[in-house]
């Protein structure tokens, strides 16, 4: 009979099937949910040290919910709590379909991608003026470089962006915590005073208003004369800034930040800034999450098995000296960069995504087998193919780059199911470096 092992550090009765309560959280971390109490603020911290999945199901009892639960129960009345089991429980049925992860370095961007999967929702940043850094994504409790993840996701089309929040934080020690002052631009005092400018008709003197002041009365303080009526002896063209360290008059002020952790000051244009983005998993995330490996991952190996397939160092020294030949005798020699994307329609229309992936996937490969000559080679760089064409002219390449397509937009039903071009003979160049550096 299935079972869904839940844990909390209190005991838990009357659960429903299949729920069933553990006290202590297995040795295989074979956990499906844990419950917390109010006032536990470490179990992120606990589940990371005890090697529980990510995709673990968090619920938490009690008010003021945390950013990091799934589920939030209002009080510890035992109903209450039986009432979302089913909301977890669903939870649980759709992590369990996912495949584990095939490697170990691609672990913590499919647990991204699994988490947004199975909760059907999206990651966005949360405020947190307790952190350096103003604003962390609360459910990515386990990972330590989170934006490396999921910067490579948004490159892979597995998760698309949008903008919510900008920070600035400190060149010298990165805090987010930076307070905003106005300064004096001559000697960098904050002791500074807006002040309105009064211009007197009679004598053509500017100065500050303060320069009138004589109890309630404006006086000008080069010809003595009285001003009494604003438009006809006097008007006020603008404000000024009037520094009371060096006197300094201006019409502007500095504006620079004060690093509240370093201490450090800086210009405003010498702050870095930050964006923030809010993540929402795409179609082809969804389908990778359930495979269990990275598209470029499995597409690598596939590649790898093909008898064209060169490592990059081979690749370069081999296109290197085809390069020669052509500088020697003339002969032709092109170069595509090809870029497979994802099936817009028949491959994430199907209720199989991750076998029709697949299929996608093993479709291009048995296009490059048809479409490549014996001397033809290539070899990839991330989500980069390179296909070297030895004694192919442009007229032929052109020929090859129509061919592949043509058949991959008849497959995807999109005109965005591949991009491919040749290279210019600098970019063969580059590529020959690139290769050999990126070993």
């Amino acid at each position: 009979m299935e079972q869904y092992k839940i844990f909390a550090d209190q005991t838990l009765r009357d659960l429903p099937d299949p729920w069933v309560f553990v006290d202590t959280i297995p040795n295989d971390s074979n956990l499906d949910a844990i419950v917390c109490f109010e006032g536990d603020q470490h179990v992120p911290h606990s589940l990371v040290s005890a090697s529980v999945s990510p995709l673990i199901c968090i619920i938490y009892v009690g008010q003021n919910p945390p950013a990091w639960c799934d589920i939030h129960v209002d009080a510890s009345a035992g109903q209450d709590l039986l009432a979302k089991l089913s909301e977890a429980a669903d939870f649980v049925q759709q992590t369990r379909k996912l495949n584990p992860p095939k490697f170990k370095e691609e672990q913590d961007r499919l647990h991204i991608l699994g988490l947004l999967s199975t909760r059907h929702t999206r990651l966005a940043p949360v405020a947190d003026a307790n952190l350096k850094t103003m604003f962390y994504y609360p459910r990515l409790y386990w990972l330590e470089n989170t934006q490396a993840a999921l910067e490579s996701l948004v490159r892979n089309n597995l998760l698309s962006v949008s903008l919510q929040q900008k920070t600035f934080h400190c060149a010298q020690c990165s805090s987010a915590r930076l307070i905003a002052r106005e300064t004096c631009s001559k000697c960098g005092s904050v002791d500074i005073q807006e002040d309105s400018l009064i211009h007197h008709f009679a004598c053509g003197t500017q100065q500050a208003k303060s320069a009138f002041r004589d109890g309630a009365e404006l006086i000008c303080p080069k010809c003595n004369k009285q001003l009494r009526h604003f438009g006809v002896d006097y008007d006020q063209p603008s404000v000024i800034v009037k520094c009371k360290a060096c006197d300094e008059i201006s019409d502007d002020v500095s504006v620079n930040f004060l690093c509240g952790d370093c201490g450090e000051s800086m210009a405003s244009d010498g702050a870095v800034v930050k964006e923030w983005y809010q993540y929402d998993i795409t179609s082809a995330g969804k389908s990778t999450a359930s495979l269990g490996i990275l598209p470029q991952r499995r597409m690598q190996e596939l590649l790898e098995s093909f008898d064209k397939w060169k490592p990059r160092l081979s690749f370069s020294l081999i296109l290197d000296f085809y390069l020669g030949i052509v500088d020697r005798y003339a002969r032709n020699l092109n170069v595509l960069c090809m870029k497979v994307g994802h099936s817009s329609q028949q491959v994430f229309m199907s209720d199989d995504a991750s076998v029709e992936t697949q299929r996608y996937q093993d479709f291009v490969i048995d296009l490059l087998v048809e479409t490549l000559r014996g001397t033809d080679f290539l070899t990839s760089i991330e989500s980069e193919i390179f296909i070297a064409l030895p004694e192919t002219d442009d007229q032929g390449a052109d020929k090859a780059i129509e061919r592949f397509k043509t058949k991959i937009e008849n497959y995807t039903k999109s005109e965005k199911g591949v991009s491919i071009r040749k290279l210019s003979r600098k970019e063969v160049e580059d590529l020959i470096k690139r290769c050999s550096s990126n070993v």
